[in-house]
């Protein structure tokens, strides 16, 4: 031999062994970040929708209606929505004191179930053609 030095085998199998633990950790870490993108992606699209609902119930013309519900389509999926509208009155004042308030919801899921995970928002609109 001319004094080279070289590994041994033990060494070569503890690299091989550490990088190959590194990897399965890698591969754990990007599998979880695809899944939150994933449930990102749907809660944007959730709130999307929620937004878009929340703003047809808000319209004078809907402001009334007590509840509707349907489904809509977007980003490749399904959800459930559902608005409420109902008379807001704020505590201490008589109805009439200030001009009618309604509080308008909307709750947004993506499973029809009512125990899934959903999108809620609540929005006060002042209605003056109320008596």
């Amino acid at each position: 031999m001319t004094g080279k030095r070289a590994f041994t085998l033990f060494e070569v199998l503890a690299a091989l062994a550490v990088i190959a633990i590194a990897l399965v950790v890698l591969l754990r870490l990007q599998v979880i970040n695809l899944r939150t993108v994933g449930q990102d992606c749907q809660q944007t699209a959730a709130l999307l929708t929620a937004r878009e609902k929340l703003a047809e119930a808000c319209r004078p013309e809907n402001l009334r209606q007590a509840a509707s519900r349907g489904t809509a389509q977007r980003a490749g999926r399904t959800f459930y929505w559902q608005t409420t509208s109902r008379p807001y009155e704020l505590a201490g004042y008589p109805p009439d004191a200030l001009n009618a308030l309604r509080l308008v919801s909307v709750e947004v899921r993506w499973e029809q179930a009512d125990t899934s995970p959903g999108i809620h928002l609540h929005t006060l609109v002042a209605d003056s053609a109320l008596p």
